[in-house]
């Protein structure tokens, strides 16, 4: 068998061509094939958890941040999922592998007026506190929009979700009406 570097350059790959892989090396190596396209997907994540015209009322949103709840409503729903798990009944994504992605969340709201919302990404039920966004309504009970995005560094079995919290002691009554939460490379 020739050695590797003695081979016929393949100049034009195309994703179902073959690749040699080494399952388990540091282990019980095993040669095996793939296809150019699995390798380059198993390096990849993609998920997401959407709701539409949903009005979800979060009761009692106090400074104690707590898990955005509003994917879990009958018009909620799973959407892609590339080496992840999106789970919109408990508002939350998990991966599959490690993965450097965007995070990302749009949501429009309403809720108590003269409230500061803050919208943060989590990990593992930890704040990352690099990625946030925080939105006051005015004197009336009040719609907004809140985006917040940042690259999240995540490893296999990461679960990533959104939570909330509010200026307000006494707890503040948030009420979504829609909102996409999806990760991506």
């Amino acid at each position: 068998m020739p050695k590797v570097s003695q081979l016929p350059e393949d100049t034009a790959p195309v994703s179902g061509d073959q690749l040699l892989t080494v399952d388990d090396p540091n282990g019980a190596p095993i040669s095996k094939k793939a296809t150019i396209a699995n390798v380059v997907n198993a390096a990849r994540a993609k998920g997401g958890i959407y709701v539409n015209q949903g009005v979800t009322d979060q009761l009692n949103i106090t400074t104690t941040p707590v898990k955005l709840a509003a994917f879990s409503a009958a018009e909620g729903w799973n959407g892609i999922a590339l080496n992840t798990t999106p789970d919109k009944d408990n508002n939350q994504i998990s991966v599959a592998n490690d993965c450097d992605v965007t995070g990302k969340l749009f949501l429009g709201a309403s809720g108590k007026a003269n409230t500061k919302f803050k919208f943060e990404f989590y990990v593992n039920g930890l704040a990352t506190t690099k990625f946030a966004n925080a939105r006051t309504t005015g004197s009336a009970t009040d719609a907004m929009s809140v985006g917040v995005g940042g690259i999240l560094e995540l490893n296999a079995g990461d679960v990533v979700s959104v939570y909330v919290n509010s200026d307000d002691v006494n707890g503040a009554l948030l009420t979504v009406e829609y909102a996409q939460f999806y990760i991506s490379d």
